[in-house]
C-alpha cells in the first residue's frame, strides 16, 4: 500500500499537474476522459515517487500477475481511487490449464479461458483484489490495471498481448491503443478469452515513465440478466479476468 507521506505528496504533486496549462498530459479521450486523465498523473506520480522499476538498456518483458495495482473510478476528484494489487484467479481448478497454486477460484462448472499463453510466459489470469466467487455484483464490474515501466532510452518497438474475460481495452500513456471482446456479444466475449490478440504499442511509448493500463470489464452474461438486471450474479456464475504480456525494446 502506499504510504500516508507519499500518498499526500501524491496528491499535491497530481493537483497541481493537473492544473497546470503546460502538463505534459493532456486529457486523454477514452471513456471517462478526466478521470482517466487524473489515473494517469496520480498512477504515475504515485508508482514513480515510490516503486516505479527502472529498465536500463535493451529489451524488457512484463505480464499480468500480482504486482499490478488495480484503481476504480469515483465521483470525486482526482476520480480514481487506488484499491490495492491484482490477485489471481481461475474459473475452477481445471481451468485455465496454468491455474497458479492459491488462486481465487470461482467455482464456475465448466471449461473456460483456453487461450493459449505460450507467448507470454509468466503470464496468469488476474483481477481485483477480495473478489470471491460469491462477489455481487459481478456483471459490468470494471478494473484499472495499471504499471509504470520507466525506460532509459528511446523505445524502438513494443508489443502486447492480451485475452479477457469479457472486455479490455489497453491504454499507454493515456492514449487507447485497442480493445477486444464485448460486454454486449456473448460470442464476442468468448472469442476474446479463447485467444491472445497482439497490439503494438511502439507509437504510444516514450523515454522515461510509461504508464501501462488495462481497462478491464465483465459482461452481463451467465447468471445475470442483461434486460431487467445485468449485475444480478455474482462471480461463480459469470466469471471475469484478464491475461496480458509483452516486450519493449529500447535503445
Amino acid at each position: 500500500m502506499i504510504g500516508g507521506t507519499a500518498m499526500r505528496r501524491l496528491r499535491v504533486k497530481a493537483t497541481r499537474l493537473a492544473k497546470s496549462p503546460q502538463s505534459s498530459y493532456p486529457t486523454c479521450r477514452v471513456e471517462g476522459g478526466p478521470a482517466m486523465y487524473c489515473l494517469l498523473v496520480a498512477v504515475i506520480v504515485a508508482t514513480w515517487l515510490v516503486w516505479a522499476p527502472q529498465a536500463q538498456a535493451g529489451t524488457i518483458t512484463f505480464h499480468s500477475n500480482q504486482t499490478w495495482q488495480v484503481w476504480i473510478k469515483t465521483n470525486t476528484f482526482p476520480f480514481v481511487r487506488f484499491i490495492g494489487f491484482a490477485q489471481n484467479v481461475c474459473p475452477s481448478p481445471l481451468s485455465p490449464t496454468n491455474c497458479p497454486a492459491g488462486a481465487t477460484l470461482y467455482g464456475f462448472p465448466g471449461i473456460s479461458w483456453t487461450a493459449n499463453l505460450s507467448n507470454i510466459p509468466g503470464a496468469t489470469w488476474i483481477w481485483a483484489p477480495r473478489v470471491t466467487g460469491a462477489t455481487t455484483p459481478a456483471g459490468l464490474a470494471q478494473f484499472f490495471f495499471v504499471k509504470v515501466l520507466t525506460l532509459s532510452g528511446a523505445p524502438t518497438a513494443g508489443i502486447i498481448h492480451v485475452a479477457v474475460d469479457d472486455f479490455a481495452e489497453v491504454i499507454v500513456n493515456g492514449k487507447p491503443v485497442g480493445a477486444i471482446g464485448s460486454v454486449t456479444d456473448e460470442s464476442v466475449a468468448s472469442a476474446a478469452q479463447s485467444s491472445l490478440t497482439s497490439f503494438n504499442i511502439t507509437p504510444f511509448l516514450i523515454t522515461g515513465p510509461n504508464l501501462i493500463a488495462i481497462r478491464a470489464r465483465n459482461g452481463s452474461f451467465g447468471g445475470c440478466n442483461p434486460n431487467s438486471n445485468p449485475t444480478n450474479c455474482t462471480y461463480a456464475t459469470n466469471p471475469a479476468g484478464v491475461v496480458f504480456g509483452g516486450s519493449i525494446e529500447f535503445q
